[in-house]
């Protein structure tokens, strides 16, 4: 293992402010630290934005919002920890082979080796990260974060604050 890169490190350095401030997060904040699939959106904001009808020109990021109501798993970025990178090979032809991901550890860690982390996958040369890919203690982020394969948040107490938050945003943009 390595050290994150530079443009990993800034990203999840931000997410973390992101997440853990009290404003709400604009999507022109989150966009540029996250790899969107179809070029202005991520995944689970797409699939937010369908089921729960939200305008595809409100302009706070729904991911971000999402983190903010589930910041309690990002704790571990709260505390003193490394960052390292790791790769994970695949059979794929030699370009595609190398899959950069940042491994985030206590402090404490050694070798990187800790039952608490954080592994964020990053888009090689960007440092871009794959939200719908982080996995935390070994979880998918779409598990925790309990969210449908069709983009309905399953858990209906995040529902709720995640809906109020949309309405008072969506109230105060007006």
């Amino acid at each position: 293992m390595f050290f994150a890169p530079d443009s990993a490190a800034t990203n999840i350095s931000l997410l973390c402010k992101i997440i853990f401030e009290e404003e709400p997060p604009l999507k022109d904040k989150v966009d540029p630290i996250i790899f969107l699939f179809n070029g202005d959106e991520d995944r689970i904001s797409a699939k937010l934005r369908i089921n729960y009808d939200i305008p595809r020109n409100f302009k706070y990021s729904l991911i971000g919002i999402l983190l903010q109501c589930n910041k309690n798993f990002f704790v571990l970025l709260k505390k003193n920890y490394n960052l390292m990178i790791a790769y994970q090979y695949s059979n794929r032809p030699m370009v595609e082979c190398l899959v950069s991901y940042v491994v985030v550890v206590p402090n404490k860690a050694w070798h990187g080796l800790s039952s608490e982390c954080l592994i964020f996958p990053t888009r090689i040369g960007n440092g871009k990260l794959i939200i719908e890919e982080i996995r935390i203690n070994g979880t998918h982020m779409k598990d925790l974060l309990e969210i449908s394969s069709d983009g309905k948040i399953l858990n209906p107490e995040v529902e709720k604050i995640f809906l109020t938050r949309i309405s008072e945003l969506n109230g105060h943009d007006r």
